[in-house]
């Protein structure tokens, strides 16, 4: 799952310099690839996809764990590559 997309992180993500270390060690740490599960698809009113999926996040220093329940557009995900 493309997590920039998913997410929006992209637009509101400061520079690394500028985010003090303990809310790196301790905040969730999201890259832009991540690997989840799709459960199912829903389509809007609007004639949208949206791909219910679970993400496994964990902290910065590995401590804690999470899991994400996601709905996301269709852009957003992908099949693995030896999957296609």
């Amino acid at each position: 799952m493309d997590m920039d997309i998913a997410l929006g992180l992209a637009r509101h993500t400061p520079r690394a310099d500028r985010i003090p270390l303990h809310v790196k060690a301790t905040a969730i740490h999201i890259d832009g690839i991540m690997a989840g599960t799709q459960f199912a698809w829903l389509r809007t009113t609007t004639s949208v996809w949206i791909a219910v999926v679970k993400v496994a996040a964990t902290s910065g220093n590995h401590q804690n764990t999470v899991t994400l329940d996601l709905c996301v557009t269709e852009d957003a995900i992908s099949l693995p590559v030896d999957h296609r």
